[in-house]
């Protein structure tokens, strides 16, 4: 039997009170929420272009960031792409309709040709969490190096490297007068039979019996104003049977840290097979290493003690490792403070 007209609109009345309730609060949660205070970052000019540039210039830029909310903006984390380019904010926190300048520095060393080099910042804008700055421009010079660096990521115990870098002169003739090196593992010379304008940079190292990292650089002495140092790094690292990880303590020369400060490290074997840690070598008497674990899947290990950045050269901890069949592999990390 069909319900009666009147028993519908019966029906009807005795629920349009809750309908009516869920309508109020649906409502006043959607207009809470647009109402609620928020910060909003934006920029009058997010992308800087440096025009044309020399390859020892540096490059200097403003950038105005702004808070075109109603909260406080609070700026979280900035994130550049390489070491190359500083970022100094004027404040981390921004009320509502204020701004601050955040000033970059560029250093256009070892860059060559377009450049395209991408800032995020960070911050509790919901809307727009992570913000965008652009550096554009292009970089010349007049000495070019092909290739710029001499890294070698993947060499064998045993293996002998041979290299060569090609010096050209764009607009000027530049006289190579001498070499300085501190890159004892590596020989260099330079090569009389290059094409004109051009100087050729010969280099050999090895062969190496350990698993261990080399880094250097090599400065070429040249009678150009404006190029009389040239440097070119040179880095090494030789693989063996046993994976360390990470491959090196790289510390930032920026950052502080104390005696306790620690860094954790782990070895294993590329093919999975069982191996120990017989002893840990430290330089001086201040490094700490020692053994966490010391067996399968990997063997681990913490680093501490470690002196102010004034302190620290180019130091090294030795780890003698042993294989389950009597093999022996020495594992180098070494530790280096970056500018």
């Amino acid at each position: 039997m069909k319900p009666s007209n009147q028993a519908l609109r019966i029906a009807v009345a005795r629920r349009l009170p809750a309908l009516a309730t869920a309508l109020l609060l649906a409502l006043s949660g959607r207009l809470g929420a647009q109402t609620s205070p928020a910060p909003a970052i934006a920029s009058p000019g997010a992308e800087f272009d440096f025009g044309d540039a020399d390859q020892h210039d540096r490059v200097t830029h403003t950038f105005v960031l702004t808070n075109a909310g109603n909260a406080v903006l609070t700026l979280s984390q900035l994130r550049a792409p390489c070491g190359c380019l500083l970022v100094e904010p004027g404040a981390f926190s921004i009320p509502p309709g204020s701004n601050t300048a955040l000033r970059v520095e560029l250093n256009l060393k070892g860059r060559q040709g377009a450049q395209v080099l991408a800032l995020y910042v960070h911050s509790n804008d919901p809307a727009r969490p992570i913000f965008q700055f652009k550096l554009t421009g292009r970089v010349h010079s007049d000495v070019v190096l092909q290739p710029p660096t001499l890294t070698f990521a993947r060499v064998t115990r045993g293996e002998k490297i041979q290299a060569r870098v090609d010096i050209a002169a764009t607009n000027r003739p530049v006289h190579i007068l001498g070499l300085e090196t501190n890159a004892p593992f590596a020989a260099f010379s330079l090569s009389t039979n290059a094409a004109p304008g051009h100087s050729e940079l010969a280099m050999t190292a090895g062969p190496f019996t350990n698993a261990e990292s080399f880094r250097g650089k090599l400065v070429l002495l040249t009678d150009h104003p404006n190029y009389s140092r040239i440097e070119i790094p040179v880095a090494l690292f030789v693989q063996g049977d046993l994976i360390l990880a990470p491959s090196e303590l790289a510390l930032s020369g920026r950052v502080g840290w104390s005696a306790q400060t620690a860094w954790r490290f782990a070895v294993r074997s590329r093919d999975q097979k069982p191996v120990h840690i017989d002893r840990l070598e430290t330089p001086g008497k201040t490094i700490r290493a020692e053994i966490l674990q010391n067996d399968q899947p990997e063997c681990r290990l913490r680093v501490s003690g470690l002196p102010g950045r004034d302190s620290i050269a180019e130091e090294k901890i030795l780890i003698h490792a042993r294989y389950d069949d009597g093999r022996r592999e020495t594992l180098c990390l070494p530790i280096r403070v970056n500018p």
